[in-house]
């Protein structure tokens, strides 16, 4: 199994006086001076760069070389190279591609091990070959590099191979899963509780090892990974080290990307010769080697390794046959010692020497039959001239109860247990779809004697077709193919069902389903429509796809579209992944403005990491909604996918009960939000688009999935549009002016009205005679000194979309007598003041400020005036006299307003 990349492990920079340099040991001298000769090398990086200058690369270069003199692979180890800013202080950062688990060869079971580690230990590429296997990014923005390559590195300037070396060196394997996150300390990559490899080498300073007595979510965790006292223990690592466990970094404070992932700095100063993997590189400061420790560290975890070829005994019925064990050892330290079976029939261990055989590196041992119906258990183990022991299959470390050897098991005797089968159905093919492939996982304990589909188009029986084993093989993944010819038209079905039968003297077979036939049917799209709306309370047929029904699930009220509840995860499909998709039938001719797909929604769907966006590795499983006008051979997010982060509720529900890595957390009604698509952002007017939601699902965690509702495409939703222009008063004794307002509705005003009241009396409404251009009489009379009239306006339109302008509140008009003309004003706004009038401005103390002062009231709103502007005044009702000196206005003031299209005056 695999999983995608952790959060980086960071390297700060820090400024130190001098200069200091660790050369290359003379074993990597003699390496790359043979190299240059022509002398194969023992690893090979290929490494893609993005932004670096020429001198970046050659100091990247350099660093690359070095460990291909250290490390041997067969395997080409891909490293994706970024020149890019970072921030201040940090010189560079790297992860794995991606981490690999339970692969053929990995010595610790249930571990993470990052993929280039995984691979030289398969022999084999894991991932896709051009797979990104390392990504290291360093700082473009450091002004203080060095370039040069023989290590002379300048005071106050930061040695570029240095940091490149100690990069690809966490890249590697030099990289934890523990963490701490608000204040709850944690192992295990991505919330899967499982540990990378590295992190079985640490011990606490009494010596015990920290994964296998400490849990996750204690307090004893946190205080052990910020005690500054945990250390690396492993056989190469203490012979390098004076027979003791090296001190690694964990600071009081826990710093994540740094904390646990690097050698300690003080035990392991600059200059010396283990600094390399230190959280913090100086100025002036070069290493050319990683040191003793970090090199015995790499080789206990894998990258010094012996090779153990070996097919597994089957299960077969006759139980008199001997059971003969072969493997094809080889190392890469020279040699190999003691190669021994170990077998167990009864609860006893019992090792039997492996002997060679005529094949060069071939050693065999025989475990004797019981000549009855047995199930027997064994591994081989092997020592290399450096006393580390290898096994296949490897060990298992688990909390609490140690590390405990795994075995190979095998069964004699009569087999009476069908094959397992594993399979979904597409659901559904395309009128241009050519051929369909029906992919299932199918496993036996004796072996597969053959696998068909037997399949019918449109009730007419086709002949059969024998499922093919995909590579890679023991993924076990079949597939069968059907051909469609040029396509099939719209409203065709195909059923089908599933055959398997074992190598069983038996011949146990698994057909699947156990009841009726899987059914495909040939969906296409529909006449354009230039609307659609569904509640989803009655059934419908407007929509096809897989994995998603209208339903009534438990504590939901109606029916609206649902994913299955709790989807699975991808793992053991093709990829390791999954696409749940249901798309509507009638494509949608795309109008010219108001082109929303409104719906409300949950999605309880896996978390990516901390931000990580759309299209990142770490963004994980999401859901999308899409639109294609080519007949859906190619689709287009109308926007970006998103998952239970979208919304806080969403996530602290799907957190809110997690067993395995996978939540448990139910939806409800209450998680339901709203979602406005505008699909002009991705489409032209008059384009015909056809509409899918989607549901991308990975191999690692699930949770509830999707629940889709109240889908409206094209339909009004957008409410008339009202402008007026607003007045804050009047002289006293003039009468009430006149209130013209417009309105405006793509669609359609309905119905227009006016509410009013007069100082603080019961509220009138008086309904307009013209709905688009309509000027108000109010029966208020005049308007004394003193007097407050308040009104708004409310529309709506035939869709039942209402406005209300202003959208809160009332506008205020005033009756004002101006009083007699001042020489001066002043007012700190400290006590109230009638001096001002103007409806869009207040007196207040807002939060964080420790005096009142004059100011809109907060946020103004966008223009609304006849003209689509609006002035918001606030008038002193003082008249000033001019003075013919001192003629100037003085006051303090804050402005924050949109620039360019508004103004302050």
């Amino acid at each position: 199994m695999w999983m995608k990349p952790k959060q980086p492990i960071v390297c700060y920079g820090k400024e130190v006086a001098g200069t200091s340099h660790v050369p290359l040991s003379p074993e990597i001298q003699r390496k790359l001076a043979t190299a240059r000769t022509g002398d194969t090398k023992t690893s090979n990086f290929v490494v893609t760069y993005q932004g670096f200058t020429q001198q970046a690369r050659d100091a990247f270069q350099k660093a690359v070389d070095i460990w291909e003199t250290i490390l041997v692979s067969p395997v080409d180890i891909h490293v994706t190279a970024v020149w890019t800013p970072l921030a201040t202080g940090v010189l560079g950062s790297a992860t794995a591609g991606t981490f690999y688990a339970n692969f053929d060869g990995a010595q610790q079971l249930n571990t993470w091990y990052p993929v280039a580690l995984a691979e030289k230990m398969a022999a084999k590429d894991l991932n896709s070959p051009d797979d990104i296997d390392i990504i290291a990014q360093f700082n473009s923005s450091n002004s203080s590099w060095h370039y040069g390559l023989t290590g002379s590195t300048p005071a106050g300037r930061y040695d570029l191979v240095t940091v490149v070396l100690h990069e690809l060196g966490h890249g590697l394997g030099f990289l934890d899963s523990y963490n701490i996150e608000n204040n709850v300390a944690s192992v295990g990559l991505v919330g899967t509780g499982i540990p990378v490899i590295y992190d079985l080498g640490i011990e606490n300073g009494g010596g015990q090892n920290l994964f296998l007595t400490t849990q996750s979510g204690t307090e004893n965790l946190r205080t052990q990974l910020t005690s500054s006292n945990l250390f690396y223990n492993s056989p190469s690592v203490k012979a390098a080290n004076a027979n003791s466990s090296a001190k690694i970094f964990a600071p009081t404070t826990f710093s994540s990307g740094s904390s646990i992932a690097h050698l300690d700095e003080s035990t392991f100063p600059g200059g010396t010769v283990n600094a390399l993997m230190t959280p913090q590189i100086g100025t002036g400061e070069s290493n050319f080697d990683p040191g003793n420790i970090v090199k015995g560290m790499f080789a206990d975890m894998g990258w010094v390794f012996t090779y153990i070829n070996h097919q597994r005994l089957p299960n077969i019925e006759d139980v008199n046959a001997a059971h003969v064990v072969k493997a094809v050892i080889t190392t890469d330290v020279g040699s190999i010692a003691s190669p021994t079976l170990v077998y167990n029939i009864t609860g006893t261990d019992i090792s039997v020497p492996m002997t060679a055989t005529a094949i060069p590196n071939e050693y065999q041992a025989t475990i004797p039959s019981t000549g009855v119906a047995t199930t027997y258990n064994y591994y081989i183990k092997v020592n290399d001239n450096q006393n580390r022991t290898y096994t296949k299959p490897g060990k298992r470390s688990t909390p609490g109860a140690g590390v405990v050897q795994t075995y190979f098991r095998f069964e004699t005797g009569e087999d009476t247990k069908a094959p397992i089968v594993s399979h979904t159905s597409p659901g559904f093919a395309l009128p241009s779809d050519t051929e369909v492939i029906i992919s299932a996982v199918i496993s036996d304990n004796i072996g597969i004697a053959s696998a068909v589909l037997n399949y019918s188009i449109d009730g007419v029986d086709q002949p059969e077709i024998d499922f093919a084993l995909q590579t890679p093989q023991e993924d076990s993944v079949y597939h069968a193919v059907i051909d469609l010819g040029t396509g099939k038209p719209i409203g065709t079905v195909i059923r089908y069902k599933i055959t398997v039968t074992d190598n069983s003297s038996n011949s146990n077979q698994k057909i699947l389903p156990n009841s009726d036939l899987f059914e495909i049917k040939i969906e296409g799209l529909g006449q354009p429509v230039s609307t659609y709306e569904n509640d989803f309370n009655t059934p419908t047929t407007d929509f096809f796809g897989n994995g998603f029904s209208i339903t009534t699930p438990s504590g939901f009220s109606d029916g609206a579209i649902h994913s299955e509840h709790p989807y699975i995860n991808g793992a053991g499909f093709t990829d390791d992944q999954r696409e749940l998709i249901y798309q509507l039938k009638s494509p949608i001719i795309v109008n010219e403005s108001d082109a929303f797909i409104v719906f409300d929604e949950i999605a309880l769907v896996e978390p990516g990491e901390a931000g990580s966006v759309f299209g990142d590795e770490d963004f994980y499983d999401y859901v999308v909604v899409e639109g294609s006008k080519d007949d859906g051979n190619t689709w287009t997010p109308f926007a970006n996918g998103y998952d239970a982060r979208a919304y806080s509720d969403w996530l602290a529900r799907y957190n809110s009960a997690v067993t395995g890595g996978n939540s448990t957390a139910v939806g409800t009604p209450s998680l339901f939000k709203n979602r406005v698509i505008d699909m002009l952002d991705k489409f032209d007017p008059e384009d015909t688009v056809a509409i899918r939601f989607r549901l991308f699902i990975d191999m690692s965690a699930s949770g509830w999935g999707w629940a889709i509702d109240n889908l409206k495409i094209q339909t009004d939703i957008t409410a008339p549009q009202l402008l007026h222009n607003h007045i804050d008063y009047v002289t006293a004794g003039s009468s009430t002016p006149q209130l013209r307002v417009l309105a405006r509705d793509a669609v359609g005003v309905n119905s227009l009205s006016i509410a009013y009241a007069k100082n603080g009396e019961t509220e009138q409404t008086l309904d307009a005679t013209n709905f688009s251009d309509n000027t108000f009489v109010l029966p208020t009379g005049t308007l004394a000194a003193g007097d407050e009239l308040n009104y708004r306006f409310i529309a709506s339109d035939e869709a039942g979309n209402e406005t209300v302008l202003p959208s809160t509140g009332y506008f205020s008009m005033k009756g004002v007598s101006f009083s007699a003309v001042v020489n001066q004003y002043s007012n700190t706004f400290e006590t109230t003041t009638n001096d001002f009038v103007g409806g869009f401005f207040e007196i207040v103390k807002p939060t964080g400020f420790s005096s009142t002062f004059l100011k809109t009231k907060s946020s103004y709103a966008n223009g609304f005036g006849l003209d689509s502007t609006s002035s918001y005044i606030s008038t002193l009702i003082k008249p000033i006299r001019i003075a013919a000196s001192n003629r100037l206005m003085r006051y303090d003031e804050i402005v924050i307003v949109q620039g360019q299209s508004s103004a302050i005056q």
